[in-house]
């Protein structure tokens, strides 16, 4: 459902509190746990599910 409407992708990263979907910024409390949660969390502006991805955003 959320890959048709968003041009295939339907899982992206987030870089430095953006969404790499839609470069919205995600609220400071919502990046914090997407750092440290093991559950599936959705952008809420592009509603794709969003990751946190280490190896980017160190440094």
């Amino acid at each position: 459902m959320i890959k048709g409407r968003r041009n295939g992708i339907a899982v992206v990263s987030a870089r430095s509190a953006v969404c790499c979907g839609c470069n919205m910024n995600l609220p400071p409390q919502l990046y914090n746990e997407l750092q440290r949660s093991e559950e599936l969390i959705y952008c809420p502006n592009c509603n794709r599910i969003i990751y946190w991805d280490e190896d980017v955003n160190v440094g």
